[in-house]
């Protein structure tokens, strides 16, 4: 299951979830400009921007192609979910997880369904 769960990673694209933290940049000489001065509000509006560029890049994505070897690994990964070893279930359902992160949303619920 672990083979096969790498193998289907390397056919899709990495995606980066638009939800996620982005840190931002951070020193002490903006840290000290914003005190002395009410920036606050401006560093907010730039990564609220920045959050909305994120999501039309999504949109995107989901247009992408999909390998059709990669229903060749999930039918794997299914097939993993029903050995009687835990360890393998586990595997096979950690790995579902991972590919269908990286799949288009359409095609994910199609995984899960």
């Amino acid at each position: 299951c672990k083979l096969a769960q790498r193998l289907g990673l390397t056919y899709l694209p990495p995606r980066v979830a638009a939800w996620r933290y982005t840190r931002g940049h951070r020193s002490l000489l903006d840290n000290l400009k914003a005190a002395t001065s009410a920036s606050t509000p401006t560093i907010v509006a730039t990564a609220s921007a920045s959050a909305g560029v994120e999501a039309g890049l999504e949109d995107e994505e989901d247009d992408a192609f999909v390998p059709i070897e990669v229903e060749y690994v999930i039918d794997s990964l299914l097939q993993g979910l029903q050995d009687r070893d835990t360890v393998v279930r586990w595997s096979g359902a950690k790995g579902l997880g991972r590919v269908g992160a990286r799949l288009p949303k359409h095609l994910a619920n199609e995984v899960v369904q």
